[in-house]
Order: structure tokens, then C-alpha cells, then sequence
């Protein structure tokens, strides 16, 4: 099973284009409620662990607790971050790598150009050369790049690209959306992947706090997706998940209406 978990929203950066600071209102989650997720999940094999909210270094601390008190180790974990304090971040994959045997782990840093980025207003070079650094250093993390396609041109698109590829880290477009995340910016869909959505609908639970939703997006989003609580047991969570009928963003950007 996968699994998302929201640590928190708080965030040091204040990027325009940023959901969360929109329908999150929680900054701080009390510690307990991850030992407490923790416990609900005793008897789950989980197959990849994602913490979720806002910049995950803030609440690493809380991540590791978690981690801690969990009985069977995640297989993979991918990370998200703005890349804003990388070297904390790392000392801390290091330690789920070899002390709790996360041996596929992702560091995805955000980042949507080469340069001053207008929207998350600080510039990238200096992110991208401790990227390189750490990737020389950390060969066991899989680094990759999340960027939001918003008004870069396509040259522009392109010269990213080769860069990245250049130094074999790999890209995935997010396109820029509305409130209700329906895509906003176009862009030739041959450029590279698309990733519309990095939920887990079909294939995992999201908590926040003691509550379980099929993903971030459908919780904050579309307040949909609700399954239960930790007072529930995983086979009823997970009857009531397989009723829904997939990705609430990825059928809305598809044009399909959903039937919950």
C-alpha cells in the first residue's frame, strides 16, 4: 500500500501559485497524532511512503518520529521540497536509508527555471548547484526536478530540459492550474512526462491528522474523498476507497464528471 501523510503546512518560501496556503489552515500538527498513525498502520506493508503539507525540512522532526514508531518499514519514500535547505534535509535521508532500510528514496526539488523564478521569487542556480553537489555526495538518493509549466517559453522549456538530462536528473512537468487545479498553461504533451497528479487514489490512503482521505487534492481541493478515521479498522477504509471511480483531477482535466 502507499501512503501519504500531512506533517504540516508550514512553509518558509511563499510561492504564488502554491495551493496549500489557500486550503490548509493548520501550520502545526501535534506530534501524537503520527504515533499514532503509526500504530493504526502496524499490520500494513507499506509500499511508498510520501510526507505531504508544506516544506517537509520544516517537520522532518516529526517525519522521523513517525518512521520511528512504525513497525514495517516503507520499501520507497519520495520527498518533496523547495530545495531551500537541502543539507538538513539529506543527513536525515541518510539516516532512513541506512538505519531503517528505505533503500529507494526520491529527493524531488521544486523548480521551474534556470534563474530568478518570478513566482517562487528566489533564484534557482544556487539550488541546482548544491542538487549537483549532493548527487556526487548521496549517490543512493534519486534526485529529481518538479516544475510548474506557467508561462515559459518553449526555448525556454527546452534549454531546461537539456540541462537536466545533461546531469541525468529527471523532470516532470506540473502544469499550472485554477483553484479547483483545472490546467491553466498548455504545452506540447512530446516535451517530456506529464504529471498531472501525484496522488494515490488507487493505490493508497492520506491522513491528516486522525482522518483518512483518498489523497491531498480531493481533501483540500474538491472536499471530497473522505473514507473514515483511525477508530476505523484498514478493511472498512479500504471498502469504502474502492468504491470511488479514480482521480478526481485527472478525469476534471479530462473532461469527465465524476460519480461521487
Amino acid at each position: 500500500m502507499n501512503v501519504e501523510v500531512n506533517f504540516g503546512n508550514n512553509c518558509n518560501l511563499n510561492c504564488e501559485y502554491c495551493f496549500v496556503k489557500k486550503f490548509d489552515t493548520d501550520l502545526e500538527i501535534s506530534s501524537d497524532y503520527f504515533i499514532k498513525i503509526a500504530n493504526w498502520l502496524k499490520n500494513v506493508k507499506i509500499e511508498h511512503f510520501r510526507p505531504v503539507g508544506g516544506e517537509p525540512t520544516l517537520n522532518i522532526k516529526k517525519i522521523d518520529l513517525f518512521l520511528m514508531n512504525l513497525k514495517s518499514k516503507p520499501k520507497a519514500m519520495t520527498i518533496v521540497t523547495n530545495g531551500t535547505m537541502l543539507e538538513i534535509l539529506v543527513k536525515y535521508l541518510k539516516k532512513f536509508y541506512f538505519l531503517y532500510g528505505i533503500r529507494n528514496i526520491t529527493l524531488a526539488c521544486s523548480i521551474d527555471r534556470l534563474g530568478y523564478d518570478k513566482y517562487r521569487k528566489i533564484d534557482s542556480f544556487e539550488t541546482i548547484t548544491k542538487i549537483l553537489e549532493l548527487k556526487e555526495l548521496y549517490p543512493f538518493i534519486n534526485f529529481s526536478i518538479n516544475r510548474v509549466v506557467s508561462d515559459q517559453k518553449e526555448k525556454e522549456l527546452e534549454e531546461f530540459n537539456f540541462f537536466m538530462k545533461t546531469h541525468k536528473i529527471s523532470i516532470y512537468s506540473i502544469p499550472l492550474t485554477d483553484e479547483k487545479h483545472k490546467i491553466l498553461s498548455s504545452f506540447k504533451e512530446n516535451t517530456e512526462q506529464i504529471k498531472l497528479c501525484g496522488a494515490f487514489c488507487k493505490t493508497g490512503l492520506y491522513f491528516y491528522k486522525e482522518n483518512i482521505y483518498l489523497c491531498k487534492l480531493c481533501q483540500n481541493i474538491y472536499k471530497k474523498g473522505y473514507l473514515g478515521n483511525l477508530n476505523d479498522d484498514l478493511e472498512t477504509i479500504l471498502e469504502i476507497r474502492d468504491k470511488y471511480k479514480g482521480c478526481t483531477y485527472e478525469r476534471l482535466n479530462k473532461g469527465v464528471q465524476n460519480d461521487y
